[in-house]
């Protein structure tokens, strides 16, 4: 198997990075993994590179100004700019696989600029994948907090802001939380600007998530510390009778990857990416499954981020 970094342009020139990892078929699916606010491509390599064992091709753009994208560290200046980033690497993607179905991952953070993107250009993914989405938060920022972000996004865009949480929240696995305690490239400030932004695009999403017109999977954490479950739902059930799955993981956390048997992850992700699930008809369907791991099965390891940084 091989994969690479590629490189392109964003529409203000900032070079955004991508980690490719093409399938040796050409007639399978592709994909495109949006990451989330602290995270970076490497944490889902390890995903990436067992879809493309089963001959789906996956691409891992870093965010601007994170991982080792180009831009300011931590700062976007609008929500849209991040959206159009996705578009255009999920264009580059068309142009190299082009006629097979392309699916879009978004995770956390990354799932609300996902869905976005679904909103704003219906006719560019084919199925949108939402692993514990950010459109509801557990973490509640004093209205005096936010007031003060807010006149600094106008005053000071760039001042940056410690995230409000940790790897201790988002994974309960210990030696996860070693690996991504000690990422040289994990973001761990945000500019006020990305702030604010990030807070409108949620507000968008929230209220336009009706207008999302492809096959939506969406996959809750039970102990997720950071992610309003309940709100989440309620969002997601909001639709225009294409098939929405919400599948809760009892016991899981935050970053699903983590608490996942890896089989049980990657046969998920390839069923909705090849279309499987979808005989069913226009509806919504709401289950619980309870993590189990079968004998001779195993977690994912930690990720290998090492080479991150090259």
């Amino acid at each position: 198997m091989t994969s690479e970094v590629i490189r392109i342009a964003a529409g203000d020139g900032v070079e955004l990075a991508i980690g490719a990892h093409p399938a040796a078929n050409d007639d399978g699916p592709a994909v495109v993994v949006v990451h989330g606010i602290a995270s970076h491509m490497g944490w889902y390599a390890g995903v990436a590179r067992a879809l493309q064992a089963r001959g789906i091709s996956a691409y891992l753009p870093d965010r601007r100004g994170c991982g080792i994208s180009g831009g300011e560290r931590g700062h976007a200046d609008d929500w849209p700019s991040l959206v159009d980033d996705v578009r255009r690497v999920c264009e580059e993607v068309r142009t190299r696989h082009p006629g097979v179905p392309l699916g879009l991952i978004g995770l956390s953070l990354g799932g609300v600029f996902a869905a976005a993107l679904a909103i704003r250009h219906p006719d560019l993914c084919d199925v949108l994948i939402l692993p514990a989405p950010a459109f509801a938060s557990t973490i509640n920022v004093p209205l005096a907090r936010r007031l003060r972000v807010l006149r600094r996004s106008f005053t000071h865009p760039t001042k940056l802001y410690d995230l409000p949480f940790g790897p201790r929240e988002i994974v309960a696995r210990e030696d996860w939380r070693v690996v991504l305690e000690n990422d040289a490239l994990r973001t761990r400030r945000i500019s006020a600007r990305f702030l604010t932004s990030m807070f409108r695009c949620q507000r968008f999403t929230s209220r336009q998530f009706w207008r999302i017109r492809v096959p939506t999977y969406c996959m809750l954490a039970e102990n997720d510390q950071v992610i309003d479950n309940a709100g989440v739902r309620r969002i997601v059930e909001r639709g225009c009778g294409e098939p929405r799955w919400i599948e809760t993981f009892l016991g899981a956390s935050h970053v699903i990857p983590s608490t996942l048997p890896s089989d049980t992850l990657v046969d998920r992700l390839e069923s909705w990416l090849r279309g499987k699930p979808h005989e069913d008809g226009p509806s919504v369907h709401s289950i619980e499954t309870r993590i189990e791991l079968p004998p001779g099965a195993a977690l994912a390891d930690p990720p290998d981020l090492t080479g991150a940084a090259t």
